[in-house]
């Protein structure tokens, strides 16, 4: 009876174990899978539609964000560049009617989606700029490059609006 009991006693160990051992890598894979997902996606730069006037839109950038993660990001730095030299930039998540970046931040948080504003300092028209973004989810610091360059078919395309505008 005893020599039984310990073979029983033996199995019911290694089984225990065994679940033990699947329920921590199943574990791991999920966190592992979770943390995998922690990215912001990036819109595409674009002239703000809610600006007022189109002359005051082409001062602006707008980038739609969205939060892929459960943990809310946090853009800590954006810096812009044209034609490899830095421009000094206004950045936030909101403008007024004008263009103008209300409460030019040096960061703010992103739960689900919102929007990245970017203005000149210089106040000239915006054609071609290169964005970089930094973000942090967690302790995971990424660093994202949005290009933008103004092109000839939009330009006539947005003139053929004003014209039906003005008519």
């Amino acid at each position: 009876m005893n020599i039984a009991y310990l073979v029983w006693t033996g199995c019911a160990v290694t089984i225990s174990t065994l679940c033990t051992l699947s329920t921590a890598y199943l574990a791991w894979k999920v966190f592992r899978d979770t943390k995998d997902d922690e990215i912001l996606m990036f819109g595409d730069c674009q002239h703000p539609s809610s600006v007022s006037t189109y002359q005051s839109s082409m001062h602006v950038l707008c980038v739609k964000i969205f939060n892929k993660s459960r943990r809310k990001a946090y853009i800590e730095c954006v810096r812009a560049f044209e034609n490899g030299r830095s421009l000094k930039i206004y950045w936030g998540n909101s403008i007024d009617q004008l263009g103008n970046v209300l409460q030019p931040q040096g960061a703010f948080g992103i739960k689900d989606s919102d929007h990245l504003y970017v203005r000149r300092k210089d106040a000239d028209l915006i054609t071609w700029m290169n964005l970089s973004v930094s973000y942090r989810i967690g302790k995971k610091v990424v660093n994202e490059r949005l290009p933008y360059q103004y092109l000839k078919y939009e330009a006539e395309n947005d003139k053929a609006g004003e014209d039906i505008e003005q008519e």
